[in-house]
């Protein structure tokens, strides 16, 4: 199970012993045995039997308490307490209770994982992002000061969707993605932050709900230095978090990208542009996950690889080119009006006076006699190219237009009170 379930949490577990009345020193004579979490207590305790072995062996004689100098101590409990009198008590029922909820948490956290659909619908919490940060801490990350350092919620949880568990889809994060708490909590403010949706799907035996993916935040492109230089490092935090790799190796990325753009290059040269480092780190990560997908490797590994060896050809990419090279790092957009059809309008008057048609783009009908040819809307007459069209021209068809219709009316109407 990942380190972000309710069932690895020690906060969590700590919250239902106090729930359920623990008493203090049977929570540290547990801890005394490293069993700080739902998970280690069911897994530990696997059984009935062995919970009812484990009271009677070791909660029932001994006791425990916290010592400021000494740390946890243990010592046989004074007076003593028969067997059959604690196995009764309210101190025996409560830790079975909460033994009972530890097994039914596991239970689903197992279930979920081997259906593949841990990393798709788990979804971090407070409690959860506390304890990854923690954890994170003491794998060597550096300690957040502020929500401003933090990653955000919605960050992990794009995080563990794409690299966490048996689900994972191994796709590449944007760096627009990785907000801190800072940026999530304001954008909740203003109403903007996308939230998620849920769809129904109907397969042969079931009906299941999904989880839509969520839009992207309304965030600005990342093209200045210092916001790339924060996303960056927000993306070195989360991946510590959720154990894609080590906070180290991601800054050593990091600083590398910084170091390719803000080195000297030689006269008519241009370092690397932001989104030219953006390509790079796109297809650096995309060739690293095709392995990751396939169960091979590591990111930590990979990475390192590429780092300790910048003779690949991968890096040609961060090189000084030319500076009068455009930037390579955007992509080309493909014509949306190619193929479509041109839509007269019949308010082009609005539009300004109508261009006499070029006789060059024109081609007149010369030799082909049998060919008939269309009227010119001036003249009234057939020939090729048309006569230049005079300013207001289709207005004053449309007002001919609507008087002989007008006339053509009161005329019939005459015509029918004559025959009254």
């Amino acid at each position: 199970m990942t380190a972000l379930s309710q069932a690895n949490v020690p906060a969590a577990f700590r919250k239902s012993a106090v729930q359920f009345r623990v008493s203090e020193s049977d929570f540290l004579l547990m801890s005394n045995m490293g069993i700080y979490s739902h998970e280690a207590f069911a897994l530990r305790v696997h059984s009935k039997d062995a919970l009812e072995e484990y009271l009677q062996d070791v909660v029932c004689p001994s006791a425990a308490y916290n010592d400021p100098t000494r740390g946890l101590i243990t010592f046989n409990r004074t007076p003593a307490i028969p067997w059959q009198e604690f196995k009764r008590s309210e101190d025996a029922a409560a830790l079975r209770k909460l033994w009972l909820l530890s097994k039914e948490l596991c239970k689903g956290e197992l279930e979920k994982l081997a259906s593949g659909e841990d990393s798709s619908k788990t979804r971090i919490t407070l409690t959860s992002a506390v304890a990854m940060e923690q954890e994170a801490v003491s794998r060597g990350m550096v300690a957040p000061v502020s929500d401003s350092e933090r990653p955000s919620l919605f960050t992990l949880a794009k995080m563990v969707k794409s690299f966490v568990g048996p689900g994972a889809t191994y796709e590449f994060v944007p760096w627009e993605m990785f907000l801190s708490q800072e940026e999530q909590d304001r954008l909740e403010r203003s109403g903007a932050m996308p939230k998620s949706k849920s769809e129904l799907v109907l397969s042969r035996d079931k009906a299941v709900i999904k989880e839509k993916d969520n839009d992207s935040p309304p965030v600005e492109t990342t093209s200045d230095m210092e916001v790339m230089r924060k996303r960056l490092e927000l993306r070195a935090r989360a991946a510590c978090m959720v154990g894609l790799a080590p906070y180290g190796t991601y800054r050593t990325l990091h600083d590398r990208y910084c170091s390719k753009i803000l080195g000297e290059v030689p006269e008519g040269m241009r370092p690397p542009t932001i989104q030219e480092v953006r390509r790079f780190d796109r297809t650096l990560h995309l060739e690293l996950l095709r392995w990751l997908s396939r169960g091979v490797g590591s990111m930590d590994g990979g990475l390192g690889y590429y780092l300790t060896n910048e003779n690949l050809g991968l890096w040609r990419l961060l090189d000084a080119v030319v500076g009068t090279l455009p930037d390579q790092g955007i992509d080309r957009k493909s014509d949306s009006n190619k193929g479509t059809k041109r839509k007269h309008d019949d308010e082009e008057d609005n539009r300004g006076p109508a261009r006499e048609p070029s006789p060059l783009k024109r081609k007149p009908n010369v030799g082909k006699p049998n060919k008939r040819l269309k009227q010119c809307l001036v003249c009234r007459k057939r020939h090729d190219p048309f006569c230049p069209m005079p300013d207001g021209h289709r207005r004053q068809m449309k007002s001919k237009a609507k008087q002989r219709a007008a006339t053509a009316k009161a005329e019939a109407d005459r015509k029918d009170q004559q025959g009254s």
